[in-house]
């Protein structure tokens, strides 16, 4: 059993280690209200690209362009993976790294490449040996659109060239309840999921005059729809992630708690043993 001396060391660096604890869940939360705003407000933008480019596109079977194209044979897979680059943020790194191992182990016979997001996750690909063709950091430091950019630019390259036949995008979405899942998004070759029953109510089947053409249309925001779709992912990563930190510290927080509750009781139990030794040997004494 633990001296008093030993009790109250533990107590006062059980209650340090709260404090650092409680303020990482203060500093997350700030955060989280910032990144959730601009995740959230981006929502109806990537919504309605996807709707004006599937309205373009329903009726014009005969539109062309080199992202839409769908290559006879996938020989090479390219994976986009979002991270973090810091820890103590639960498992929001382990649900990607899990989809990704799990995607690579279903490619089998097909190449695959990555351009990874985040610290955490390189150092998984890099002691996976993974073939990692681009890496990024710093997405606390609002360079989303820049790093989204730069992937889009990239992958549209290679994909054009046929160097890679499917771009496959994966990262966290924002979830107010915090369910950990993994999204998987195919980002090349663009495809547009056209469901005629929204298209009617939202007036969109019915023709229109496009000026410029359909086709000019086409191939201003094919290019804005794929960086969009990244860049969409990279805030709704940010938001997920200090989600995920602030329900760690949060519950970091509530076990230190319940331990210095727990060495508050075990050291009254122990002054209270001493208190009653005492005054029995003073009674045996008198």
């Amino acid at each position: 059993m633990p001296n008093r001396r030993e009790l109250e060391e533990r107590f006062k660096s059980v209650k340090k280690i709260k404090q650092i604890v409680y303020a990482m869940e203060l500093i997350a939360r700030n955060r989280l209200r910032r990144v959730r705003d601009k995740a959230l407000s981006g929502r109806p933008y990537a919504e309605k690209i996807a709707d004006i480019l599937a309205s373009v596109g329903q009726k014009s079977s005969d539109l062309m362009h080199p992202l839409l194209r769908k290559h006879d044979q996938i020989k090479t897979v390219c994976f986009i993976t979002f991270s973090s680059d810091k820890g103590l943020c639960g498992g929001f790194n382990n649900i990607i790294l899990e989809a990704v191992d799990n995607e690579i182990n279903q490619a089998q016979g097909k190449e695959t490449k990555i351009i990874a997001i985040g610290k955490r996750a390189l150092a998984h690909y890099k002691r996976k040996d993974y073939d990692v063709i681009a890496s990024y950091d710093g997405l606390e430091h609002n360079r989303e659109l820049e790093i989204a950019q730069d992937i889009a630019s990239k992958i549209s390259h290679m994909y054009k060239a046929n160097e890679i036949q499917k771009v496959i995008l994966i990262y966290n979405k924002y979830r107010e309840n915090l369910v950990g899942k993994a999204v998987l998004n195919t980002v090349l070759p663009v495809e547009f999921e056209v469901n005629k029953g929204e298209l009617e109510e939202k007036k969109l089947i019915s023709e229109h005059l496009f000026e410029p053409s359909r086709q000019e249309l086409l191939n201003q925001l094919l290019p804005q729809y794929v960086t969009n779709q990244l860049f969409q992912a990279a805030l709704e990563s940010r938001a997920q992630e200090e989600m995920a930190r602030m329900v760690a510290m949060k519950q970091a927080s509530d076990s230190a708690d319940e331990m210095i509750s727990s060495l508050e009781l075990e050291y009254n139990k122990l002054r209270q043993s001493q208190i009653t030794s005492e005054i029995i040997e003073v009674i045996n004494a008198s």
